[in-house]
């Protein structure tokens, strides 16, 4: 029985460590600007869809518009658009994405030339 339970404590004590050393999407890239992200609401993103006026960029958290110009563009280190966005109040854009809930953009990390 003590086999038994080593073996479970083993095989606890693994998870454990996989789970803490194991980076998560928030803090994979180091390179977010703390003034543009909390550790929570930046990622890469999945969609970018171009609209009148700007971008629809969305990501695992939604989706937010992003005006053409936007002020809080940043360069990329990995060839990704990712996106910040604040995680909470929606804004309806009824312009751009009629009925589409969207958050709104703490900043955007683009490739050059992008």
């Amino acid at each position: 029985m003590t086999l038994f339970r080593d073996g479970i404590l083993v095989l606890v004590l693994l998870l454990v460590l996989v789970y803490v050393i194991m980076p998560s999407p928030a803090y994979s890239h180091g390179w977010y600007d703390e003034d543009c992200c909390s550790g929570k609401d930046c990622d890469v993103a999945t969609q970018v869809e171009y609209v009148p006026g700007g971008r629809l960029i969305s990501s695992r958290h939604g989706t937010a518009f992003v005006p053409y110009g936007f002020s809080k563009t940043r360069p990329s280190q990995d060839n990704d658009i990712h996106i910040c966005m604040v995680l909470g109040p929606v804004v309806y854009k009824s312009e751009v994405a009629p009925g589409r809930p969207l958050l709104i953009p703490r900043c955007v990390y683009e490739p050059a030339g992008v």
